[in-house]
């Protein structure tokens, strides 16, 4: 059965682009693109392995409810009846290189305070 879905962070909701999708039992591929939307085939009882850059990697059991739902309200993406939010990661630098001669800093060796800058930060300014 064909199981159309979108992967989104749990924390935002925002689409995650690019996330990866396979099946353990089969070859079955896919790639989320720009709205976090994918289709792909899967068999019930098969387990989804979805991972993201960024993103703590999740695995699925397909259950025949699932592939039996009616479409999901998601924002821009139609006909979706699988839903996967992922967990973001953690991320810590182990150097800075700065952008005046392209020095390298150790993340241990930076003589101020890093400040991490959140997305929304960013949009909102």
């Amino acid at each position: 059965m064909t199981v159309r879905g979108a992967v989104l962070g749990r924390a935002d909701g925002a689409a995650i682009v690019l996330a990866q999708l396979r099946t353990t039992r089969g070859t079955a591929r896919a790639q989320t693109d720009v709205n976090g939307a994918f289709a792909m085939a899967v068999d019930v009882k098969d387990t989804l392995i979805v991972r993201a850059l960024g993103f703590r990697e999740q695995r699925i059991v397909v259950r025949d409810a699932m592939l039996r739902n009616g479409p999901l309200p998601i924002t821009g993406i139609r006909n979706t009846t699988l839903r996967i939010e992922l967990d973001a990661l953690p991320t810590v630098l182990p150097a800075l290189i700065t952008s005046i001669g392209q020095r390298v800093i150790r993340a241990n060796d930076v003589p101020n305070s890093v400040t991490v800058v959140d997305e929304r930060a960013i949009a909102s300014a």
